[in-house]
């Protein structure tokens, strides 16, 4: 089963919206890395937003092939 390893590599706010940009090294086949962000949506909760998020790298997996659960998206790290 492939795996999606994300990495958060800062936050900031884009017109007046919180934004976290990360790196994403998807463990394939075919094995593959990326950068993107996500913008925070302030009209839901933590959890929520980790969900979408993570559907988010799902969905950008499917577009190259690679099938992925949310259990196989792995979240490290934050900015300092």
């Amino acid at each position: 089963m492939a795996k999606a390893i994300v990495c958060i590599a800062a936050t900031d706010v884009v017109d007046g919206q919180a934004q976290i940009n990360y790196t994403v090294s998807v463990i394939g086949p075919p094995t593959y890395s990326y950068g993107s962000s996500y913008q925070v949506d302030t009209g839901i909760n933590v959890n929520a937003n980790l969900l979408a998020w993570r559907n988010k790298v799902i969905a950008q997996a499917t577009e190259r092939g690679v099938t992925l659960l949310t259990t196989d998206v792995i979240v490290f790290g934050g900015p300092s």
